[in-house]
């Protein structure tokens, strides 16, 4: 029995000896090249081929563990079909995509892309690196078009418009067989009409229409510029002779080369140019409005109505039609599309109203000038100033020595504006009905610059408050104009989140206004707020200073 144990513990020590011989034959062996797969978010500093030290992998990240918001830990990720997503990485702007495939990276997060207008089965799509790009199959994972042309751009029906590296523009399908030969300086699909394109000649750079299937010129290349009209199965062309229209076999539609044609949506009218004068056509080039004006705008106001300047130099409006819309009495009428419209006449100053009807005149030409705004008009009138509404009553009368809006953006989104007026030599805050919403009058009134410590360039304009002073004293309105500080200081200098910096007998402190209380005393030359910290120089001193507990103040 002794001998049978002695025998399975000899057995035992030499299978031993023999693993741990075994273990270190292997560490000693020299690792092989090998292709490694990589699960999860892609390792930077890990190649995908490589003869270096075997580096340890990560854990595998399922799709499934990806979170629902398409994020797991550095990187974002975009569905692509039920087995297929994009990854990249969600804290460099400038994305660069990579393809998994059931958790498996197909492409490294290397590459530009381009995934609108989708081809037909959603399958593949145009990437490259830097300017290489090629057309890349997820189903099949095979590049159905190498990447070796500087741009790739899907134009629909699996067809490509691509430049090669010499510059020359082509148009390729999906097998990247060559539909149209790479010679051309430019290639322009048109919207709503198949296998058509507009090719440029490289070396005259003039352009044509060329049809895909027929496999030829329809229009030649002979055109400086061609376009689609709107409803029409006419193309709007442009050559040494002038402008005209001409159909898909290159017949022109007008007898006469204008020198400029304006086709006008939901019209079947032209606005035209000859010989530096400006008329109405129809389709048939009969004559609708004259070609006699000085100038007709080529974009209508609100109500369809165009400003145009007749041969005698006076502005109105017409419609497309040819009908007048607005007499033509005007020296002036400015050209903002807004729904109110200086006018001029006489050197004086009204508005037009522009609505669903025709132009109509709400205010004369009486003022001096007016100063055109959304909801309320500052008036001029022999040197004093007033208020319209934005129907054109006076609603303040000319009485004002100044009348002056100021703006608060508080956002980028959104602002809140009163009025300052003078009157008397004395200011009050107006509201936009040019009621007086401040108690009393003052000798100022200004707005409190907002103390931006950011440096956001949408904080240069916010204020919340405005300073009024009296003998000498300054205190504080808010917009609606009340009261919320009574004059105790020379001036105020500035807010952020509702501290003060004010001024007394020439030094600076820091006032709360929610607590009502002084927080830093009135010692300072100057107080500098920073994102970093907030310092008080005096003299040659600087202290670090907490601008609610003066008892914090450390000096530097």
């Amino acid at each position: 029995m002794k001998n049978q144990i002695k025998v399975l513990l000899l057995s035992a020590m030499v299978l031993s000896f023999q693993n741990s011989f075994s273990q270190k034959k292997k560490l000693g062996q020299k690792s092989k090249p090998k292709t490694e797969t990589i699960k999860g978010d892609p390792q930077p500093d890990v190649m995908l081929v490589s003869d270096a030290p075997v580096m340890a992998e990560e854990s595998p990240v399922s799709i499934s563990e990806v979170r629902s918001d398409g994020n797991y830990g550095r990187y974002a990720t975009e569905k692509i079909n039920d087995e297929t997503i994009w990854f990249y990485d969600k804290y460099n702007s400038n994305y660069k995509f990579g393809i998994k495939k059931r958790d498996q990276v197909l492409l490294p997060a290397l590459f530009e892309r381009k995934t609108y207008p989708a081809v037909s089965d959603n399958s593949s799509f145009p990437m490259g690196i830097g300017k290489n790009y090629g057309l890349y199959n997820v189903e099949k994972e095979i590049w159905e078009i190498p990447m070796i042309y500087y741009s790739l751009d899907h134009i629909g029906n699996d067809i490509f418009s691509a430049r090669t590296k010499n510059g020359y523009y082509g148009v390729i399908s999906r097998n990247n067989k060559v539909l149209i030969p790479f010679k051309w300086a430019e290639i322009s699909s048109i919207s709503g009409v198949e296998n058509y394109f507009i090719l440029q000649d490289k070396k005259t750079n003039l352009r044509g229409l060329y049809s895909l299937l027929n496999g030829k010129f329809v229009i030649p290349c002979e055109y400086q510029y061609i376009q689609t009209v709107d409803k029409s199965n006419y193309f709007k062309v442009d050559n040494e002779k002038g402008s005209n229209l001409v159909s898909i076999d290159n017949k022109p539609k007008f007898k006469k080369w204008y020198t400029q044609i304006n086709s006008v949506s939901s019209s079947k009218n032209f606005i035209v140019k000859l010989n530096d004068k400006m008329g109405i056509i129809d389709e048939n080039e009969n004559i609708v409005l004259p070609i006699e004006y000085k100038d007709i705008k080529t974009y209508p106001y609100n109500d369809g109505s165009f400003l145009a300047v007749n041969k005698e130099g006076k502005y109105g409006c017409v419609l497309i039609n040819g009908k007048i819309s607005l007499p033509f009495e005007y020296d002036q009428i400015n050209t903002s599309y807004s729904n109110n419209l200086k006018t001029t006449k006489n050197n004086k100053c009204g508005l037009i109203q522009v609505n669903s009807g025709t132009p109509y005149e709400i205010v004369t030409c009486e003022y001096d000038n007016i100063n055109i705004e959304n909801e309320t008009f500052i008036v001029e009138k022999n040197g004093l100033f007033g208020m319209l509404d934005s129907f054109g009553k006076l609603i303040a009368p000319c009485e004002y020595e100044s009348i002056d809006k100021v703006v608060s953006k508080n956002n980028n989104y959104s602002s809140n504006f009163v009025f300052i007026a003078k009157k008397d030599k004395k200011f009050v805050l107006l509201d936009k009905n040019a009621q007086q919403i401040s108690a009393a009058a003052y000798s100022n009134i200004s707005p409190v610059t907002f103390l931006n410590k950011n440096g956001s360039y949408y904080d240069e304009s916010k204020f919340s408050y405005l300073m009024f002073q009296n003998n000498n004293k300054a205190g504080l309105l808010d917009m609606l104009g009340q009261q919320v500080m009574e004059s105790n200081y020379e001036e105020i200098i500035g807010e952020n989140n509702n501290l003060l910096l004010v001024k007394q007998k020439g030094k600076i402190g820091v006032y709360n206004l929610l607590t009502k209380t002084e927080t830093i005393p009135c010692v300072y030359d100057q107080i500098v707020l920073d994102p970093n910290g907030n310092y008080g120089v005096k003299g040659k001193e600087i202290y670090s200073i907490d601008l609610n507990d003066n008892t914090k103040t450390v000096k530097l």
